[in-house]
């Protein structure tokens, strides 16, 4: 919820200096966001970060934050699916003048790499993912919010190896960009300490079926399994893994938490 909230916040307070500077051209400015508002449990975070971010927008417009200047808030559902995230994009583009668009999920990879923030001169804030794929080069159109995963989870790793003294690790991951450069980290923080990942397994992320990899980490001696996981995942591995007999610590990626 703390998180959900400063999200809130940092778009609204970013935006409105921003909006001021386009003031110059038009009375009216449009801030979008792209959020999912329909399409399983990523809708949840999104209704209520575009509850935020309107209910704050349109506070300021009734206070007249800048006096002249109306800030137009609109939202487009991507349902969490890349391709939506893209076509949402384009369409708040063509609602100029755009002073900037907004995220709540981590769907920002494909604008990105197709370089719309630079084409169109509209900043991405805030990016929600922590993949070093949207991080390398430095984007200048690209505002982050959050460490990456890789140091996200190398603190993990260091927690549970050097504190803890855990030394036999397994990874649950989403079959995606995401879960991948989630295993790559962890991957890369245990040879720092000359420790072998002792299994990983994935699941799909359209369906959330971990029911094979549950199957997988069972069979593991793993002292910890960190779950690179979305919520509806990693919450059922849990579940399914204690009433199976699973003894291993079980740690969740940030993410999860959103």
């Amino acid at each position: 919820m703390k998180r959900r909230l400063f999200t809130q916040r940092a778009v609204a307070s970013v935006a409105l200096p921003w909006v001021g500077t386009c003031a110059r051209a038009a009375t009216v400015v449009t801030v979008g966001q792209v959020v999912p508002l329909t399409g399983g449990t990523a809708a949840e975070v999104g209704k209520q970060v575009a509850l935020g971010v309107e209910t704050y927008f349109k506070a300021a417009n009734s206070a007249g934050e800048y006096p002249g200047l109306e800030v137009r808030y609109l939202v487009e559902d991507d349902q969490f699916k890349p391709e939506l995230t893209m076509a949402g994009a384009k369409k708040l583009l063509a609602q100029q003048p755009v002073a900037l668009i907004s995220f709540a999920t981590s769907n920002t990879l494909a604008l990105i790499q197709e370089k719309l923030p630079q084409d169109s001169g509209v900043p991405l804030f805030p990016t929600r993912s922590g993949s070093q794929t949207i991080r390398e080069p430095v984007n200048p159109f690209v505002f982050h919010v959050r460490a990456g995963y890789t140091a996200e989870l190398q603190k993990l790793v260091a927690q549970m190896a050097d504190a803890l003294s855990a030394r036999k690790f397994a990874v649950l991951y989403q079959n995606d960009v995401y879960g991948q450069s989630g295993l790559d980290a962890v991957k890369a923080a245990l040879n720092q300490r000359q420790l072998a990942l002792q299994a990983s397994a994935s699941y799909d992320r359209a369906t959330s079926d971990i029911q094979a990899a549950l199957a997988t980490l069972l069979k593991s001696d793993a002292q910890v399994i960190i779950m690179v996981a979305g919520h509806a995942a990693g919450s059922a591995f849990v579940k399914a893994y204690r009433e199976a007999g699973g003894k291993a610590q079980l740690s969740a990626h940030p993410t999860w938490i959103l």
